[in-house]
């Protein structure tokens, strides 16, 4: 049986040529960096086959070291990045980024009072349907803000109810599809959603989970 570790942190050292955010460094597992090599010792010795690397975030919003170490080993790693969403840059920065070789998706995090806030003040909003339109995967960790996260599910919910069979019929340019209708999309990700279910039911059930 193939074992894949779904969330392990590399980085860089803290240094003057890339630097963490202020006040960071305290927060690092370890005081020295973890690189892809040493990880891949562990993992080795552990008997895990693969990864999915994600930035940690004392490092800030950023990549690089995540992504180079997916185009070294890219038979043991994949990313799951970061991306700020108050930065003015992100929206133009977000499909581009998503559409890096190596990178499965984003990870965002909304366990502080602080994260918070990004969910009940509106900077969040836009990432939802685009996120949905470009069809990548998110991992959202909100452990005191579910009834936030289930109300934005509510939300397009109900906007996909009150639209009409005109409406279904609108089209717009999808990133990889090309033009394409609003039916047509939502079917897609009807079948994609259903589709995993089904992959985690199944294996729930081979399993005896």
């Amino acid at each position: 049986m193939m074992i894949v570790d779904s969330q392990v942190h590399i980085w860089a050292a803290d240094t003057p040529e890339r630097p963490w955010p202020p006040g960071e460094a305290a927060r690092a597992h370890q005081p020295t960096p973890l690189t892809a090599e040493v990880l891949l010792e562990k993992m080795d010795a552990a008997g895990v086959a693969r990864a999915i690397l994600v930035p940690p975030s004392w490092e800030g919003d950023r990549n690089d070291v995540v992504l180079a170490a997916a185009h070294r080993y890219p038979e043991r790693f994949a990313v799951m990045g970061r991306i700020s969403l108050q930065a003015p840059a992100s929206r133009a920065e977000f499909l581009p980024l998503t559409r890096t070789d190596g990178m499965l998706g984003l990870r965002f995090t909304f366990h502080t009072e602080k994260q918070q806030k990004l969910l009940t003040g509106g900077a969040a909003d836009w990432l939802w349907p685009a996120a949905a339109a470009a069809g990548v995967p998110l991992m959202v960790h909100p452990p005191h803000s579910l009834p936030l996260i289930d109300a934005v599910h509510a939300r397009l919910v109900s906007l996909l109810e009150s639209m009409t069979d005109a409406d279904y019929q609108r089209t717009f340019r999808h990133p990889e599809r090309g033009q394409v209708t609003l039916s047509s999309n939502l079917a897609l990700y009807d079948w994609h959603s259903r589709h995993h279910t089904a992959h985690i039911t199944s294996l729930r059930a081979r399993q005896g989970w």
